[in-house]
């Protein structure tokens, strides 16, 4: 059996962008159709995840 308690731990560094997504946060329903949605209210909401990701910095 593999000795995990001598892998070394994550690199927070390597992840350190994540906090600045505008998206951190945001519901992700909002970025993922429930099934069978379709017309005016798709359009609503891919346009709304849409707005969050135009103004994010990553």
């Amino acid at each position: 059996m593999a000795d995990f308690s001598r892998l070394p731990g994550p690199n927070a560094d390597l992840w350190d962008w994540q906090l600045l997504a505008a998206c951190r946060g945001v519901d992700s329903s909002l970025f993922f159709h429930p099934e069978g949605e379709r017309g005016a209210a798709r359009s609503a909401r891919e346009t709304s995840a849409k707005e969050v990701c135009m103004r994010c910095p990553v």
